[in-house]
Formats: C-alpha cells, sequence, structure tokens
C-alpha cells in the first residue's frame, strides 16, 4: 500500500469482516505517525467489537523502530500499551 487511505480502507474492511486481524509488516519500508495512528485506531475499533488486530514487527525493521520512538512498544519488544497487541518478534536464537 502506497498511501494511508489505502490502509484505512484494508484495514476497514479487515475489522468488517474478522474476528482477529493480523497485521504482517515485513515488507513495510516506512512509518509515519499517521500510520501508527491509523492502526492505533483500528485496534480500539476491533476491541470495541469484540475483535483483535495484532501487529508484530521484525527486530530493527522500520516498523519496530517506528513503534518504539513512538513510545508503543519497549525496547525489549514487548508492548507499553495494555491495550494493543503490537511486539517486536525476537530473533530466533
Amino acid at each position: 500500500m502506497r498511501t494511508i487511505s489505502e490502509l484505512k480502507a484494508e484495514l476497514s474492511a479487515a475489522v468488517a469482516g474478522y474476528d482477529a486481524i493480523v497485521v504482517v509488516t515485513d515488507a513495510v519500508e516506512s512509518v509515519d505517525v499517521a500510520v501508527l495512528q491509523l492502526l492505533a485506531s483500528a485496534a480500539r475499533t476491533a476491541a470495541e467489537r469484540g475483535r483483535t488486530l495484532s501487529l508484530t514487527a521484525s527486530p530493527g525493521s522500520p516498523m519496530a523502530r517506528a513503534l518504539v520512538a513512538a513510545g508503543f512498544v519497549a525496547g525489549d519488544g514487548s508492548s507499553k500499551v495494555p491495550t494493543l497487541s503490537w511486539t517486536i518478534a525476537r530473533e530466533a536464537a
């Protein structure tokens, strides 16, 4: 996806159509605050409807760096916001 409008449409459709949504961020090349705000809003909407929206980022990825910088995820990869199921996956040992 290249625009926030496309992401909003995809997230809205997912929240309306599925009980559990998993956002895969492997192909994300850049992230801004608007994207993080939209994801947080979609997660809140999903929760209000009794659904879940989870997100996992790979360590060192643009999404992981953005989540940590914005304060959503701690440096150890754990979610800092109890209502959000967002984590940074640890690399296999």
